[in-house]
This record gives structure tokens, C-alpha cells and sequence, in this order.
């Protein structure tokens, strides 16, 4: 018994030191990874009008390091067209993290979705794109070598409907939404989802706006 428990410590102790080591080898390409995963929503979610040579990222101190906190868009004039910060929204198993970008009026300008762990098939479709044309279509695409088309990637259809809207009034219903009303319609059987990432960003972005130490 003594020679197992034993032989179980040391193999627990190896492989403790293996995942340390791993951890340790590992740590800067994530973060790094993470960051560039970070500023590729950041260019996407800015108002069009923004000029990205004047996009400025202001910080914060998190466990002695200095993180992103938000960004901010200028045109280029310098003025201010737009901020851009991560929202929170609870989902069904999962929280979500979304990039939203919006005018200092709060018209929402862009989303992406940087973390979720929702339902496939179901909460999961927020980052879903319609594809056009057919099965037979995408296939062949697919091995005729021909290139993707340049520019930003598409708009899931789901967060489409965010675009333009006022998201301090945002309101999900499920039903055919009236864009006039800031509302977005639910996804079928992941109302849950929906109301997260609705709820998500109208917050975030009102407890934004509400700040005293923005550029404006």
C-alpha cells in the first residue's frame, strides 16, 4: 500500500511539473494570441468613420498589469466618433463576452462575440452566417481553390440586427422585431442566449456612457 501511494505521488508530482512547465512555455503565445484575438474585434466593431491610425486604447491596472479597458475611435480630425468595450451577459451555460462597438450617442456601430459556450445548434447561433447558394455551391468552392473575398468577415445574421440600433433602449422580443423600437427578435429555442446578449449590451454600454472619465 505504502509502495502505491507512493508511485501515485510521483507520478502526480511529474505530471504536475510537466503542465507547470507547459504553462509556463505556453503562457506569452496565448496571451499574445489572446490580445490580436482582442484588436481584430476592436477594428471590426469601430464606427466606418474612424480613423484607425487614431484609435486609442486606454488602460487599466488588473493584478499589477496594465489591460485594455476600452478603446476609442477618432476621426480624422481627432474628434470622437465612437468607443468600443467588452459587455457581459449571463447565457444558458455560459457568459458571454462581447466587443461592442457604439457612437457617443450610443448607436451601436458593431458586436463580436470574443468568448461563449452556448448550446450548439441553439445559443451557439449567435455567431452563425447565412451562407448564400447551395450545399453543391459551398462544395465546390471548397475545392476549386477560389479565394475568399477581401474585407472584414461577415456580420453573423443575429448580431446584424443589433446594427444602428440605440443600445440603451434595446429590447428583445420574440416575434418579427421593429427595428424603429431598437428591437431585435430571439433566436427559435435560445430565447435564454438571445436575452443574454441583448441585456449584455444594453447594460454595458449604459454603465459606459454613464462614466465621468470618457473622452468625449
Amino acid at each position: 500500500m505504502l509502495k502505491l501511494g507512493l508511485t501515485l505521488f510521483i507520478v502526480t508530482a511529474v505530471m504536475a511539473a510537466a503542465l507547470g512547465l507547459v504553462y509556463s512555455v505556453t503562457r506569452d503565445t496565448i496571451a499574445a494570441q489572446e490580445e490580436a484575438k482582442l484588436l481584430d474585434a476592436v477594428a471590426v466593431v469601430l464606427p466606418s468613420d474612424a480613423d484607425p491610425d487614431r484609435t486609442e486604447t486606454v488602460t487599466e491596472t488588473e493584478n499589477g498589469k496594465e489591460v485594455p479597458d476600452y478603446f476609442v475611435a477618432r476621426d480624422s480630425s481627432g474628434g470622437v466618433v465612437g468607443y468600443a468595450c467588452v459587455c457581459y451577459g449571463r447565457g444558458f451555460c455560459s457568459t458571454l463576452e462581447i466587443m461592442v462597438g457604439f457612437t457617443p450617442d450610443g448607436d451601436i456601430t458593431g458586436t463580436s462575440v470574443l468568448k461563449q459556450g452556448e448550446t450548439p445548434g441553439l445559443g451557439e447561433r449567435i455567431n452563425e452566417v447565412k451562407v448564400e447558394g447551395t450545399l453543391w455551391t459551398a462544395i465546390g468552392d471548397l475545392f476549386s481553390g477560389k479565394e475568399k473575398p477581401a474585407g472584414p468577415p461577415p456580420v453573423p445574421w443575429y448580431q446584424q440586427q443589433y446594427l444602428g440600433l440605440n443600445a440603451e433602449d434595446l429590447a428583445l422580443v420574440t416575434g418579427p422585431a421593429d427595428p424603429s423600437l431598437n428591437q431585435v427578435q430571439a433566436i427559435t429555442g435560445a430565447t435564454i442566449t438571445s436575452r443574454a446578449f441583448t441585456d449584455g449590451v444594453r447594460e454595458g454600454v449604459r454603465a459606459f456612457l454613464d462614466r465621468d472619465d470618457i473622452p468625449r
